[in-house]
C-alpha cells in the first residue's frame, strides 16, 4: 500500500514509503573472494579508514592525556595561589 500525496510539494518524492531492497548475505559470503577480486578498492578504502580511525585514536587519546596533566597541575597551582592569598 502506498500513500501518494503532493502535500510536499514537486520538490520532494511523492511517495512516503520506499522499503528497503534487501540483502542476500549468503550469495555475498558465498563469492566473498570473486566479489574481492572485482572490486578491490572497496577493501582497501575500508582498510585504509579503520588505519585512519586508530592513529586519530591513539593521537587523540595522548594529546588528552597531556592536557589532563596540564589542567591538574594548573588546578593545584591554583589551590595554592588562592590559599596564599588568604594568608
Amino acid at each position: 500500500m502506498k500513500f501518494k500525496s503532493t502535500f510536499f510539494g514537486t520538490f520532494a518524492s511523492d511517495t512516503l514509503f520506499i522499503p528497503p531492497a534487501s540483502i542476500d548475505f549468503k550469495a555475498i559470503f558465498e563469492n566473498f573472494a570473486e566479489r574481492l577480486s572485482q572490486t578491490p578498492h572497496v577493501l582497501i578504502t575500508f582498510v585504509v579508514l579503520f588505519l585512519l580511525v586508530v592513529n586519530l585514536s591513539l593521537l587523540l587519546r595522548r594529546m588528552d592525556n597531556r592536557d589532563h596533566l596540564i589542567v591538574r597541575e594548573y588546578i593545584v597551582c591554583s589551590i595554592c595561589l588562592f590559599s596564599l592569598k588568604w594568608i
